[in-house]
């Protein structure tokens, strides 16, 4: 009877204890059911625009590297689409996740070969310092065919990186699988590594035909992943059209997070047209601020309850919590000491 007491107080230590460890491992830093964390892109120039003239500090923060050079992650680097400095945004939003997008196009033989393994290392080493959910998709837009990747090297160089890094003990990235949701000649399960390589899925919003997010969607819900709008942006459009936008795009597009219980949104805020990367494309300009009735809406759908911004007690809502509260550890400490007492002498005797 007395060990039978003795081990229903262990198990009630021992959950009481392990309670914030479990859903930190077990969520991967996904919201809870209905919410929507947002997180704003893509360069620092443009997301300190959106926080100065919106007027909110996002949930998540959106930056870019390369497998092959990690620009961008420790200094800043621009290849002529904005600013991109991953350490500086870490260092700006101390309450904001980041969303890092990783580059391996023509890479993937080489990641493979074990080439890139040192900048694998670094990658991991950077995570850990920023002490904060990091969401890295690797390979983004996968599918796309402007990436060429090869399903089976994708696949391979994917669960390469992932495997080294939970080899270096990094346990603060969630891995994400992200799809152009655009080619409908392969099925994007050619691209897929296995689920215990994908936390989250993702897919591209940039007004392609709704039928488009159909596989990436049911995909997701077979396999019990979460869900985000890895990249977003209404492109070919124009934002000081203010009303028009919002009706051809941004109406659709909440409805579509909240009807598929989209987990996150990333919002890329930019003047597309301005940026010598992308301004041959005709892809418009995507900054709410630029029209008052847009920043209104969008303020507006911003105010609901759904919608996770950037707080103190964001890190902890998404489970993150790898350091123990105090009491917890004290509480833990007297429960070993009181059991120690009872086994050594069948008695309740704390030492």
């Amino acid at each position: 009877m007395r060990n039978f007491k003795v081990f229903c107080l262990i198990s009630a230590i021992l959950i009481i204890f392990s309670s914030n460890v479990i859903a930190y491992n077990q969520s991967k830093f996904a919201p809870s059911d209905g919410k929507t964390m947002v997180m704003i892109g893509q360069d620092t120039g443009n997301i300190s625009d959106f926080v100065g003239q919106v007027g909110h500090t996002p949930a998540g923060t959106m930056a870019y590297t390369s497998i092959q050079n990690l620009e961008g992650l420790y200094s800043a680097s621009n290849h002529g689409a904005g600013w991109n400095h991953a350490q500086g945004l870490a260092d700006t939003y101390i309450n904001s996740v980041i969303q890092v997008g990783l580059y391996m196009v023509d890479g993937l033989d080489e990641v493979n070969a074990g080439t890139y393994d040192n900048n694998i290392h670094s990658l991991g080493s950077w995570a850990k310092s920023v002490d904060r959910p990091v969401y890295l998709r690797i390979g983004y837009e996968f599918d796309g065919d402007h990436n060429h990747y090869d399903p089976a090297k994708y696949q391979q160089a994917y669960r390469r990186i992932v495997d080294t890094l939970n080899a270096d003990g990094v346990d603060n990235i969630a891995y994400v699988w992200h799809s152009q949701a655009m080619n409908v000649d392969k099925s994007i399960e050619d691209w897929y590594p296995g689920d215990e390589y994908v936390d989250w899925c993702g897919v591209s919003y940039f007004r392609q035909a709704m039928g488009y997010y159909n596989e990436m969607l049911d995909f997701s819900e077979l396999h019990d992943k979460p869900i985000m709008l890895a990249e977003s942006t209404p492109v070919r459009l124009h934002t000081y059209q203010g009303q028009m936008v919002w009706d051809n795009f941004f109406a659709q597009y909440f409805e579509f997070i909240e009807e598929n219980g989209i987990e996150a949104l990333c919002y890329i805020n930019c003047d597309w047209d301005a940026m010598p990367m992308w301004m041959d494309y005709g892809w418009g300009d995507s900054r709410i601020q630029e029209s008052e009735y847009l920043k209104q809406k969008w303020l507006a759908e911003m105010s609901k309850e759904r919608y996770l911004q950037a707080s103190s007690d964001l890190y902890s809502e998404l489970g993150y919590n790898t350091i123990p509260e105090p009491s917890s550890v004290m509480f833990l400490g007297s429960g070993i000491l009181m059991l120690w007492g009872i086994l050594k002498n069948g008695k309740r005797e704390v030492l």
